[in-house]
């Protein structure tokens, strides 16, 4: 209920107000306002204008495109009579202002979502990555795919850690200023302010909580990454020399060493030259680059792993040697490579305690994954619930009364069911059946568009209400029509 008091100018008491002062938060009526007259300048090129006072006089040159020809005018704005600020507002227009403010908050608890699907995505590409690895043989690191399923864990937590901080956000703060804002008047509009700041001051903390925890997810997918980086590299050149290794079914890749040059042997033809040593967990192959111009790759030797030693010399004329029984193998290689080839050559050597065998981890990471559409379908209901402000959303804020201790009651009569329908009966119910189930179908398609995002909050709030509501009515006509 609308009441005078409520809306009486706080200086006159006979009038209702018009105006609210921004600086010492005055409401007052038209009849009690002052004004005060300012001279403006008016540009004839960009309409800009440029309040003067008459010490200052009228600009020579427009700020905004700097034009020289103003039109000159004198504007009556109105102040405040307690504090003569001009910073004052009409009533009807701060309640705009204040509704349009409620919308914008509540609809940013939406922005999380786009911060978590960019930590989705980048998850589901490691995924991706990870299996194509496998399918290709490449086993290494197996804590990868416990790794992954990880982020998958702390992304699903972390979706309801941010859905349940959002609903204490909606139904404290935010239910507290839609309510007010319901019931608008004057004297709560520094309230409804008091709400505002609680609700952003916990959308600041939400946003923060999400913020740092993909921050966190992306800090350990960009560790995966890395990881993922290195195996790739291998396999891009396992793949570009797959015919001339002709690898066996049950033989798996393990690392290939480029830039080693082959500088003798004491049992091979002495034919130095650069080239590509492959790492498998059965063989030591050596593939050496021919051609100046077009370069191609020949099978030098191929040796078996189990019966190579390695031997490794660093310093300034760093080498390794491969020792068999038939003699040996000289190679020199950059720097990198000589710091990591003992680890390559004790990696194909043990590579069956450091692969991932665990078949079932892998299925079960091909089968994991995660999506915002229940995340998103949750706030942009809790949002909806907020902004209705009707009187259900009154009766389910206020505190339950207490009931009452059962009454026994004596046992009802047998109710008498109604006769069938008629055939026109029939006939209207299966029409109604017919509507509701198209409403149905608009209801589940209005959630996918939602889901796949083509349509924005707004319209989709709209349009799902208007369809609850047919739903609704249509649900009532049938109920009737088969109570008789």
């Amino acid at each position: 209920m609308r009441l005078f008091e409520d809306y009486a100018c706080c200086i006159c008491r006979q009038r209702e107000a018009s105006y609210y002062c921004e600086s010492c938060f005055l409401t007052f009526c038209s009849s009690c306002t002052k004004r005060k007259s300012v001279n403006y300048s008016a540009c004839e090129k960009c309409g800009s204008a440029h309040y003067f006072d008459a010490k200052s006089g009228p600009p020579s040159v427009c700020t905004m495109c700097g034009h020289e020809s103003f039109r000159l005018g004198v504007r009556k704005l109105v102040v405040c009579p307690r504090c003569l600020s001009e910073n004052v507002v009409d009533l009807v227009r701060k309640r705009e202002e204040q509704t349009a403010r409620l919308n914008a908050i509540t609809r940013s608890l939406l922005s999380a979502s786009s911060l978590m699907l960019n930590v989705i995505n980048s998850a589901s590409k490691a995924k991706a990555r990870l299996l194509n690895l496998r399918k290709k043989g490449f086993l290494h690191n197996p804590q990868l795919e416990e790794d992954v399923l990880g982020v998958y864990e702390a992304l699903s937590a972390l979706k309801v850690k941010a859905l349940s901080k959002a609903e204490r956000i909606m139904s404290s703060a935010a239910s507290r200023a839609a309510l007010l804002i319901r019931e608008w008047s004057p004297r709560s509009i520094r309230e409804i302010e008091a709400c505002f700041e609680q609700v952003e001051g916990a959308l600041r903390d939400y946003r923060q909580l999400v913020e740092e925890e993909c921050r966190c997810l992306e800090e350990r997918l960009r560790e995966i990454s890395s990881v993922l980086d290195y195996l790739d590299f291998h396999r891009e050149l396992f793949e570009e020399r797959e015919q001339l290794l002709a690898m066996e079914a049950s033989e798996k890749p393990v690392c290939a060493l480029p830039h080693v040059k082959y500088v003798g042997s004491s049992y091979l033809p002495s034919n130095k030259g650069t080239g590509v040593l492959f790492l498998t967990t059965e063989r030591v192959v050596f593939l050496k680059k021919e051609g100046v111009l077009r370069h191609s790759f020949k099978k030098y030797f191929s040796l078996p792993l189990a019966e190579v030693e390695l031997n490794v010399k660093r310093g300034l004329r760093g080498y390794f040697t491969l020792k068999t029984d038939k003699g040996t193998v000289r190679f020199t290689a950059p720097r990198q490579v000589l710091e990591n080839v003992e680890a390559y050559f004790t990696l194909a050597k043990n590579f069956q305690a450091n692969s991932q065998l665990d078949r079932s981890l892998t299925l079960k990471l091909e089968s994991t994954a995660i999506g915002l559409s229940d995340f998103r379908r949750a706030i942009a209901s809790l949002i909806d619930s907020t902004l209705k402000m009707g009187e259900e959303g009154a009766r389910s804020t206020a505190t339950p009364k207490q009931r009452p201790p059962p009454i026994a009651r004596p046992c009802p009569r047998p109710i008498n069911r109604p006769a069938s329908p008629s055939t026109g009966d029939q006939e209207a119910l299966m029409n109604l059946e017919k509507k509701k189930y198209a409403v149905e179908q608009n209801l589940k398609r209005l959630k996918e568009l939602w889901d796949e995002g083509e349509i924005p909050l707004e319209e989709y709030l709209k349009m799902s209400r208007r369809l609850e509501s047919d739903l609704y009515e249509l649900n009532v006509k049938i109920q009737k029509l088969k109570n008789g």
